[in-house]
């Protein structure tokens, strides 16, 4: 993860607004944190001052509040920021990225140059020249004597690189010089973004960046597979002054480079590609829906839906392959809690898939994690959910008249997303939304009392009520052999 470029100070700090976020209700008590960082009373207080110093110095005190009421770590946030947004602040700030910055920029001739310049000490630089190499040669990285970032593959270590830039300084560039902007403006005026997120806008920004970087220090990518690109595109680009500093020798590969990133930004923009002409895409989508079909029999019947998913999954496998070995490491952490109690089904599918594919690709395996929730996505946005979960049917009857039963259903929509619909009849649904607690007990059905109108916790209350009751259909199904 990120937090391994992290001095062991940051590290608990983060760890513990981490899982004071995590945590029901913002809060553990002191001894449950002592017990999962494994340190003593006086260290968890001096940790929580220390933490409280630096949300102020980062400017974060009117956003993350954390605070000691005996024997409980409160926390209190609104919203704006989160555990991530330090752990960003503190990786910028640490001595590993640092080094790494200074060794991506040329900045340092040596180790020892970084510390004098830095103001280290050289056994702490060298410490963490330590750490940092260890953590890079997992990519197959290392920051050699000459203190330059090297790799066995510039295409990995530039996506690598994009990936690490644009989760820590976004849309900031200032670390690259005039000459640098000057070369990436030219090149980016005339780049269309249809259909681009902000994100991808700034990961394109930083891509261009480092390529520019990467061509001044003279070094180039690999050759690069193309055949699903255009001939026309690739003669076009490899016209433009941003890659005719490069040797003949290597200005097709840099040019193929660049647009294969640059495609898979956006659907909008790949869909020119000849994507299904790709072998690599083309087994691991054809080999992902044949698995989903397997998994879901239900679903073999929906030929158009089958197309779209596999139109779908073309795009996200080109997406993936524009992405480095690191990129499992480098993605903001999603908590898989909730599509545990929301899809199981499809989790489970996706768990044991991608688990499989150890055996028979692990390039894709050493993503897994973030496959996992991208197969997820895919699979959820393409075919009816009645075939992939279990749904769950709620009945809305309040005392307040038809009209507020009305304005209740309409609310609902966001339950849809979660597998729930709203049942016509009492004796069809699961789950009773009313105010009369008299009247769930009555009719001995599941039921959920709000009040008028409904609170966060009400919502919470329902989501909650959802997810247990399709447990607990799931466990009756198992038991009467469905």
């Amino acid at each position: 993860m990120l937090d391994s470029l992290l001095a062991k100070e940051e590290w608990r700090k983060y760890q513990l607004l981490k899982r004071l976020e995590r945590s029901p209700y913002f809060s553990l008590t002191k001894k449950e944190m002592m017990d999962q960082l494994e340190i003593s009373n006086f260290v968890l207080k001096s940790m929580i001052d220390q933490l409280t110093l630096d949300i102020e110095k980062y400017e974060l005190a009117q956003e993350i509040h954390v605070f000691l009421e005996d024997p409980f770590i409160q926390l209190e946030i609104t919203g704006t920021a989160s555990s991530e947004t330090l752990l960003e602040k503190y990786v910028e700030e640490s001595i590993s990225f640092q080094l790494l910055l200074g060794a991506v920029l040329g900045t340092y001739k040596s180790l020892n140059d970084f510390s004098e310049k830095v103001l280290i000490s050289y056994p702490i630089a060298r410490k963490n020249y330590k750490q940092l190499n260890k953590y890079l040669a997992s990519f197959n990285f290392k920051v050699d004597k000459k203190f330059r970032l090297i790799g066995d593959c510039e295409k990995n270590l530039r996506l690598f690189l994009t990936e690490l830039f644009s989760r820590i300084y976004k849309a900031d560039f200032s670390i690259f010089t005039q000459k640098d902007k000057s070369f990436v403006q030219s090149r980016q005026v005339y780049l269309l973004m249809a259909g681009m997120t902000i994100h991808q806008k700034n990961n394109l920004q930083q891509y261009l960046y480092i390529t520019d970087l990467r061509i001044q220090q003279q070094k180039y990518v690999e050759v690069q597979g193309k055949n699903f690109l255009l001939r026309e595109s690739i003669q076009e680009e490899a016209g433009n002054s941003f890659f005719q500093r490069v040797p003949s020798d290597f200005r097709e590969a840099e040019v193929i480079a660049f647009l294969r990133y640059y495609y898979s930004r956006s659907e909008d923009l790949a869909i020119g590609l000849k994507l299904a002409e790709n072998e690599q895409i083309i087994d691991w989508s054809q080999n992902l829906l044949a698995g989903l079909l397997h998994y879901f029999p239900k679903l073999t019947g929906y030929s158009e839906h089958k197309n779209v998913f596999l139109r779908r999954s073309y795009l996200l496998h080109f997406q993936l392959m524009e992405t480095s070995q690191a990129y499992e490491e480098l993605q903001p952490e999603m908590n898989i809690l909730y599509f545990q109690q929301t899809y199981p089904k499809v989790l489970a599918f996706c768990k044991k898939y991608i688990n499989d594919s150890k055996d028979t690709d692990l390039g894709l395996f050493k993503k897994k994690k973030q496959v996992l929730f991208h197969y997820l996505f895919l699979i959820l946005d393409s075919f009816p959910k009645k075939n992939l979960l279990e749904m769950i049917y709620i009945y809305v009857d309040f005392s307040f008249g038809s009209l507020y039963n009305k304005f209740i259903v309409e609310n609902l929509d966001f339950f849809h997303v979660a597998g729930a619909e709203v049942a016509d009849e009492l004796e069809l649904s699961d789950i009773i939304l009313t105010d009369s607690r008299d009247l769930g007990k009555k009719y001995k059905k599941d039921y959920v009392v709000w009040l008028a109108p409904p609170r966060p916790l009400d919502w919470a209350n329902l989501g909650q009520k959802i997810s247990n009751t399709r447990a607990l259909k799931k466990v009756d199904s198992k038991n009467t052999g469905d």
